[in-house]
């Protein structure tokens, strides 16, 4: 599955917009599986590495929706914002996150099921 491509094409929006905002939420996800858990699935994601770059040096609100802890009613509108520096409407934050369960689910397999379930239990 290339990301991007489908980020760009189902979306309308540009690779530069399709790999910030894919950043942005790979970022806020490993907040909530913690930094060795997010560590071991960024090793079964290696391609996630140049999305996160992608977000390494924005500020304000950007910052802040990696750095707090992942309460969708706290983070939520932290994460609207990032995608806005990205010149996206907000409603895109909730319009990427099956491209990017997706692109998780198929890149990293059994292995990446297995750490999300243990963050489940």
């Amino acid at each position: 599955m290339d990301l991007l491509k489908s980020l760009s094409a189902k979306l309308g929006v540009t690779r530069d917009q399709a790999r910030g905002g894919a950043g942005l939420l790979l970022r806020w996800a490993g907040q909530a599986m913690g930094p060795q858990d997010f560590s071991e699935a960024m090793k079964l994601l290696p391609e996630a590495q140049e999305f996160l770059a992608e977000t390494v040096g924005m500020s304000g609100h950007v910052e802040e929706a990696c750095l707090k802890p992942p309460s969708p009613t706290e983070a939520f509108p932290d994460l609207v914002s990032g995608f806005r520096s990205l010149g996206l409407e907000g409603g895109m934050v909730l319009r990427f996150l099956p491209f990017i369960l997706a692109f998780v689910q198929i890149k990293g397999g059994d292995q990446i099921n297995s750490l999300r379930e243990e963050d489940l239990s």
